[in-house]
């Protein structure tokens, strides 16, 4: 492991040192350089802004749709509680109606059963009625 450290530090050290020194530039060529390189910047600038100006517009895009979407998510709950509330309202009505149906079929049933057995009487027996009685049958 050692060799390798070596080696790769005496690869490195030699082409540190075998690179020429470069020739001096003119200062025409330097600021052409600096030129294009401030160009190449402001086109960059440029297309960062472009893109941060559609970002900006897609996030208030998201922004007022996550606004509809939270008014129309109200809307819908307050629908649905009216809607709960109106079935809670009839449930309780069917229950009164239940009720009042349980009354009325087992009074019902009573003057039926009671019907049935004045007849009983009547033709079994031969029993007279009084005109009342007689009236209801």
């Amino acid at each position: 492991m050692k060799k390798f450290f070596c080696i790769l530090i005496a690869f490195f050290s030699l082409s540190v040192f075998a690179q020429e020194p470069s020739q001096p530039r003119s200062s025409s060529v330097i600021l052409q350089e600096l030129r294009d390189n401030i160009q190449m910047m402001g086109e960059m600038i440029s297309q960062k802004d472009s893109i941060i100006a559609t970002n900006i517009e897609t996030i208030e895009e998201l922004q007022q749709k996550s606004i509809e979407t939270t008014e129309k998510l109200e809307a819908s709950i307050e629908r649905e509680a009216e809607d709960k509330e109106t079935i809670i309202q009839q449930n309780n009505q069917l229950k009164l109606q239940r009720k009042q149906l349980i009354i009325l079929s087992s009074i019902l049933g009573f003057f039926v059963l009671l019907h049935i057995g004045i007849l009983f009487l009547k033709i079994k027996w031969n029993i007279k009625l009084p005109y009342l009685l007689n009236t209801l049958l």
